[in-house]
């Protein structure tokens, strides 16, 4: 064999070992460095979106150079937005690795997401806020009620959505007043307490009886309705669930009043 022969064979190897190295071997140039992310609300009003999702997509590009801060696409279902497009389907990018502050989604997954960039092209970082659902609860309970994607809660500034929360937190706080100052009320309109109407003791007491539970009735159901109004707006999980705490409060009192009652027309 001669030396020109041989010298081309040696370049073959050499290109074909280079091109195995080039398409095998990701080129991690870049390392990620995070400092801690703000308060949920705070980091909300830097991101372009926030929005809960599934993930149902994750395309990667497969070049011949792999890179660590190739952009990979990822597809969300979305549950519900905080900021943002408001759609039932969103696209993001992120970096191909952890290594260049790529988050590492997972197909079936689902994520409180904080993105950056445009509303047309979201990018997700490592060193945001972004984290799965189930370890998402204090931020959700500081971000509140966000905005369903095809629901009838998307358009809140709607007279249909806000009048009845407006009607009903105004009627829970006239409950409460009128339950914590009722003695006071009655007194400025003229009104006697009804167990004076009565002129046996036994008759007297069960009367003062159901007017204290009257007033604790007011003031549970009054609770109960507020708590329900400003669970639309706000952290609508634990202040519902606190406001059928007081309404089953309200139905207990209730119970008891009707039970005096009962015994007050059999005695």
């Amino acid at each position: 064999m001669n030396r020109s022969k041989t010298w081309l064979i040696l370049y073959l190897v050499a290109a074909m070992v280079s091109l195995n190295l080039l398409v095998l071997t990701p080129t991690a140039v870049y390392a990620c460095s995070c400092a801690s992310p703000g308060v949920p609300r705070a980091e909300m009003g830097r991101s372009t979106a926030v929005f809960a999702g599934k993930v149902t997509d994750i395309k990667r590009r497969d070049w011949l150079v792999i890179s660590s801060v190739d952009p990979v696409q990822v597809t969300f279902q979305v549950s519900e937005v905080w900021k943002g497009p408001v759609q039932a389907t969103l696209t993001a990018h992120t970096a191909r690795s952890d290594i260049s502050c790529g988050y590492p989604f997972t197909v079936g997954g689902e994520y409180l997401v904080y993105a950056n960039g445009s509303e047309t092209d979201l990018e997700v970082f490592l060193c945001s806020r972004t984290t799965p659902l189930t370890t998402a609860v204090s931020d959700l309970i500081a971000l509140g009620a966000g905005v369903i994607p095809g629901s009838d809660t998307v358009n809140r500034m709607a007279p249909t959505y806000w009048l009845p929360t407006l009607f009903f937190g105004l009627l829970g706080l006239l409950l409460i007043v009128a339950g914590l100052f009722q003695p006071q009320l009655n007194r400025r309109l003229g009104i006697g307490q009804r167990s004076r109407l009565f002129t046996q003791p036994r008759f007297q007491q069960s009367a003062r009886q159901t007017e204290r539970l009257g007033r604790i009735v007011q003031i549970t159901l009054g609770l109960g309705l507020l708590l329900q109004a400003i669970g639309r707006l706000y952290a609508p999980g634990i202040l519902n669930n606190l406001s059928l705490i007081f309404l089953g409060l309200t139905g207990i009192s209730l119970l008891a009043i009707l039970g005096i009652t009962v015994r007050h027309w059999r005695a």
